[in-house]
């Protein structure tokens, strides 16, 4: 009798009722919980994998199209009277690798026929006497003129993995009387830094994939350098880039793990760079998440048992409100944005717990992006960021008819501190010249460092070409002062190169290109020496 009371207890019906919600809603959170924040998390992955993948392509393909630009513009410079005398060409090539030195195995002058080379610096004896005309990259530059990159090779001499960039030398009728080449190592500082650079995340990886040649040119991983791409069908995300698709997805690399990928282009050489993490690695949080579910479930079930049905429902109405808007955030039917924490308890600390993880990632999207647009060493704005603000400038300019100058500063004496004292010292005098060139301007002008000691200063609203001068020997003078740091005192000087808009261009690139040349010009005049375009 007593038993069959219990049994039929409305209290014992509501508990055994609240037991089975509980344990049915217990279900379904632990189902849906990790589909939501896996959506959720997934979609942030995939662009932080995608926005690195971009970030170290667009470093790759500018210090590409550098050394492809240094090309062509020596390709022009080099008087056709020096082929046929090596002694005269070869301290021609010298002195351009002392002045520009992107290429770490310096320049080669290439008989136009292919049979050896006329000089090359630094020299290499055995290199002047090999059969270039064999080559694949030579029949290309020859069947069609231009800009051409062979395949990275290991290098005979040293064993380090190079690259060899090529441009034709031809006279005024279009006929080929050399081929220009440099030759850089792969490892070489200040070229694919950012790429082979080890990732601290577990099992993350960088590649640089030539499709062309269906070979990984260089990884985080060095054991993969120069190894044959994997075949087709091992993945299809790859396959697909291998194609010429670009963006981010999910997919198994060849030993079957899967990972997200992002893919990015690098067009200046045909090549594509790939940021991959494994997905248990960038899932890892989940673990985390889900066992905060579990606990939080069991211990509000406790309560429920001895509650109503209006007290469970009151409970977990935060739980439902926070998977719902999570879910929207998965679906982008709302921007990803942190969860309310309407109670301290369990489920509190479940929405704290996600709100922190998402906190993390978007602030890790933050840095890349900031990366994106910035030097890491001196905190300048970096070349791309230049191009974006310069093209704005212009176009401001042109509108109300104001003046706009573009100084291009290059440090004289640099490359002998870096070797001598080290790239510790060499980076922290990098950045004390940031600091002095920044503090010498206005608030409104644009201090940015566009690679190794190159530094350009844009500035809005010039009243004159004498103003632009004066400010140009003012910042020379104030970096031509001593250095301390620690006990070394260091001496540098600096060449500067002006254009001014519209004087001497119209657009941006042509502004920064006669800026360029005239820099150059002023290195040619001596030390602390300034130049306007054209002059």
């Amino acid at each position: 009798m007593a038993f069959r009371r219990f049994a039929n207890s409305l209290a014992t019906r509501l508990i055994l009722l609240s037991i089975a919600t509980v344990a049915l809603g217990l279900v379904m959170r632990m189902t849906l919980l990790p589909w939501v924040v896996r959506g959720s998390l997934e979609e942030v992955v995939m662009g932080q994998q995608l926005t690195l993948a971009n970030y170290v392509a667009e470093d790759i393909d500018a210090k590409v199209r550098a050394r492809r630009t240094l090309l062509e513009r020596l390709a022009v410079e080099l008087p056709p009277t020096l082929l046929g005398h090596p002694e005269a060409l070869q301290a021609w090539l010298a002195e351009r690798q002392m002045l520009a030195p992107l290429f770490s195995h310096g320049f080669i002058v290439i008989r136009p026929d292919g049979h050896g080379a006329w000089a090359d610096f630094p020299p290499r004896p055995r290199q002047r006497n090999l059969a270039f005309h064999e080559s694949d990259w030579f029949r290309r530059l020859v069947q069609q003129p231009g800009f051409v990159l062979s395949r990275p090779r290991l290098s005979e001499a040293t064993g380090a993995a190079e690259l060899l960039m090529a441009v034709p030398v031809q006279d005024p009728r279009g006929r080929l009387l050399a081929v220009l080449a440099g030759v850089t190592e792969l490892d070489a500082p200040g070229f694919l830094d950012l790429l082979q650079r080890r990732r601290t995340d577990k099992g993350a990886e960088f590649l640089l994939v030539s499709p062309a040649e269906q070979l990984i040119v260089a990884a985080s991983a060095s054991e993969l350098r120069l190894q044959r791409t994997p075949v087709a069908g091992t993945s299809p995300l790859y396959d697909r880039a291998m194609d010429g698709w670009r963006g981010s997805g999910l997919t198994r690399n060849a030993g079957g793990r899967e990972e997200i990928v992002g893919i990015a282009g690098v067009p200046s050489a045909g090549w594509f760079v790939a940021a991959g993490i494994p997905s248990e690695v960038a899932f890892e949080a989940m673990g985390a998440v889900q066992k905060l579910a579990m606990r939080s479930s069991l211990v509000i079930a406790g309560v429920v048992v001895i509650a109503l049905a209006f007290v469970l429902r009151r409970q977990f109405q935060p739980l439902i409100d926070s998977a719902r808007r999570m879910h929207r955030m998965a679906d982008r039917l709302e921007p990803l944005a942190p969860l309310p924490v309407v109670r301290q308890d369990e489920v509190g600390e479940m929405v704290v717990g996600f709100n922190y993880l998402l906190d993390k990632l978007q602030e890790s999207e933050r840095r890349m992006e900031h990366l994106a647009h910035h030097d890491a060493l001196t905190g300048l704005p970096n070349r791309r960021s230049l191009m974006d603000r310069l093209a704005q400038l212009l176009a401001l300019a042109q509108r109300q008819d104001r003046r706009l100058a573009v100084i291009f500063f290059d440090l004289d004496g640099f490359k002998p501190v870096n070797d001598e004292l080290g790239h510790e010292m060499g980076d922290r005098l990098l950045q004390a010249v940031a600091t002095r060139l920044r503090s010498g301007v206005r608030q409104a002008d644009i201090v940015a460092r566009i690679g190794g000691d190159e530094f350009v200063l844009v500035m809005f609203d010039v009243g004159s070409r004498e103003v632009a001068a004066e400010l140009a020997r003012k910042l020379i003078d104030q970096l031509a002062q001593p250095y301390r740091l620690d006990d070394q005192e260091i001496r540098i000087s600096a060449s500067a190169g002006l254009a001014l808009y519209p004087e001497h261009a119209r657009d941006r690139d042509h502004l920064l290109a006669r800026a360029d040349t005239a820099m150059y010009a002023a290195k040619r005049a001596g030390i602390n020496q300034i130049r306007f375009a054209g002059g």
